[in-house]
């Protein structure tokens, strides 16, 4: 039996230039991943940066099977990155939930960002 997970996601320019808030949906064998960052800031950089890290999240949910474990994975690897010379100026706050056929959902959050299951 298949099941699908519906989901929506909509998103509000208001007065900023550039929609800097990204999503990323990503499934593989039964399992889901939802990820949204609301990126820090109004620039075409920030838009494609928050846009790439959505996507390495979702992914990274799939690879760990959790939540926790990958938003600890896109954290290194931007705390090393903006260690590097000529590092972006950027930042997100972030929610994943990761769906894995039969384990409860697992949620991991950063910033003033929040998810409840």
């Amino acid at each position: 039996m298949t099941v699908v997970v519906p989901y929506a996601r909509g998103q509000r320019l208001g007065g900023r230039r550039f929609q800097c808030d990204a999503t990323a949906v990503r499934s593989r064998g039964g399992a889901r991943t939802f990820a949204l960052l609301d990126g820090i800031g109004d620039s075409e950089v920030v838009q494609e940066w928050t846009r790439a890290q959505a996507r390495f999240l979702a992914e990274g949910g799939l690879r760990h099977g959790e939540a926790y474990s990958a938003l600890r994975a896109l954290h290194a690897v931007c705390a090393y990155e903006a260690q590097q010379p000529g590092a972006l100026e950027v930042g997100a706050v972030a929610v994943l939930a990761v769906l894995v056929p039969g384990k409860p959902v697992s949620l991991a959050w950063c910033g003033d960002a929040r998810g409840s299951g």
